[in-house]
């Protein structure tokens, strides 16, 4: 009898994807605990294989990337599997703060899109993950720096203490020439609804947490739910949204479902508009407005609560992007009741297509009613340095902290590095 064997580059990449699989698994089985982090993975995928132009050609550097991204491209050519990892580093200091002053947060991340459907009559079906390890490798998180400093809100999106787990896994169906696109499975909300074209991304973007997402929603963490989205022109989409509310991307899939049966739901509405104002006028490009409406019952973390958020980008000449995002929340489910985020971010300063300079600023109302109301602003450069890794400076200035009445200013500098394929 004749003995079948794969040539030797074909093993390694099936002992590959054999590796994700158990990997997979292993994050549904169980998982350790701690917060989530914003990452949407199409959009991921898509943004990390842009043209770049980097500051410096580094050809040692150049290599190792070519041929590690030669490796993802052969997987998806071999299996479908688009695959992307990421680094991100972030290190912050608010020198008035008490001692120690400063955090520091490191995040692997492996994300992917597994197509593994493709029929005229049931459409597209691709599988959906992020797996994230992260490590803080400071004194304290960056939710314990935000709440030295008194701000409301964090001031990174990724404060939590370290963990090892799936975020994220999510089956969508693509149905009636994608027109149709229905998303199941442990999802993260805060990527499908009141996105943001400038101020979503918390590692390409803002690292303020109020402009990555508006604090008015009390969007759930990673558990259980689903998201049907459609479009009936291409220029308009309607989508709706269920999740648990007391979802908990910590939960094992059994704990997860018996969440989810208990009945408590996040719900929300959205619809969004993609005009094509160049037939308006020539200074105007890309822009996008999105109207969103939300309703969560009782959770372990807040009462039941409902409220309206308005999110908006605007591409002008000079490819300078205004923004602005509006919330309101009367029962104050969430961090505030009332919120303005508003900026403008150049999508290419420089002429550099992959550089972004911005600014942003937040008003906000907080829910704890002995509170006055808070005014912060953030400054940002995103530099290409080599082909795959970019640096961003960054600094957040908090005038009259809420939650700290002993001082009247706070100052949080910052310095992110995000190397990926």
């Amino acid at each position: 009898m004749k003995s079948f064997r794969l040539p030797m580059q074909d093993a390694l990449k099936l002992k590959f994807i054999a590796a994700l699989l158990a990997c997979l698994l292993g994050g549904l089985i169980g998982a350790h605990k701690a917060g989530a982090q914003s990452v949407n993975v199409e959009e991921s995928l898509r943004e990390d294989h842009l043209p770049q132009r980097p500051l410096l050609s580094i050809h040692p550097w150049q290599w190792v990337r070519k041929h590690l991204t030669r490796t993802t491209e052969s997987i998806k050519d071999l299996t479908r599997l688009s695959l992307g990892m990421s680094v991100t580093t972030i290190y912050q200091s608010a020198p008035e703060a008490p001692t120690p002053h400063h955090t520091f947060v490191e995040t692997y991340d492996i994300y992917g899109a597994w197509h593994l459907i493709d029929s005229r009559t049931f459409g597209e079906g691709t599988l959906g993950f992020v797996f994230r390890d992260r490590n803080v490798w400071a004194p304290i998180t960056g939710n314990e720096l935000a709440a030295d400093v008194g701000l409301p809100w964090g001031v990174n999106n990724s404060g939590s203490a370290g963990y090892s787990r799936f975020n994220q896994v999510w089956w969508q169906q693509s149905l009636l020439g994608e027109k149709l696109i229905i998303q199941a499975g442990k999802i993260d909300q805060t990527t499908h609804f009141n996105t943001n074209r400038v101020a979503s991304s918390d590692g390409r973007d803002f690292m303020m947490q109020t402009l990555v997402y508006s604090q008015t929603i009390a969007f759930p963490s990673n558990g259980l739910g689903m998201n049907v989205r459609y479009w009936p022109d291409p220029r308009l989409y309607l989508d709706a949204g269920l999740a648990d509310a007391n979802g908990n991307p910590d939960h094992k899939p059994n704990d997860s479902f018996n969440s989810f049966l208990e009945g408590h739901y996040f719900y929300a509405f959205e619809t969004g508009f993609v005009p094509d104002l160049q037939q308006v006028s020539s200074a105007l490009g890309e822009g996008h407005y999105r109207l969103m409406g939300w309703h969560t019952a009782e959770a372990i973390s807040h009462g039941a609560g409902s409220g309206v958020a308005l999110s908006a980008d605007q591409e002008l000449l000079h490819q300078m992007v205004p923004f602005m995002r509006l919330g309101y929340c009367p029962a104050g489910a969430g961090r505030t009741s009332i919120e303005a985020d508003w900026g403008v971010v150049s999508v290419a300063p420089f002429e550099r297509s992959t550089d972004r300079l911005g600014f942003g600023a937040t008003w906000a109302r907080p829910t704890p009613p002995s509170t006055h109301d808070q005014f912060a602003f953030e400054f940002f450069y995103r530099a290409q340095l080599v082909d795959g890794l970019q640096i961003s400076p960054d600094a957040e200035f908090i005038i009259y902290p809420a939650l700290n009445p002993n001082t009247n200013f706070q100052a949080v500098l910052g310095f992110r590095v995000r190397a990926y394929l």
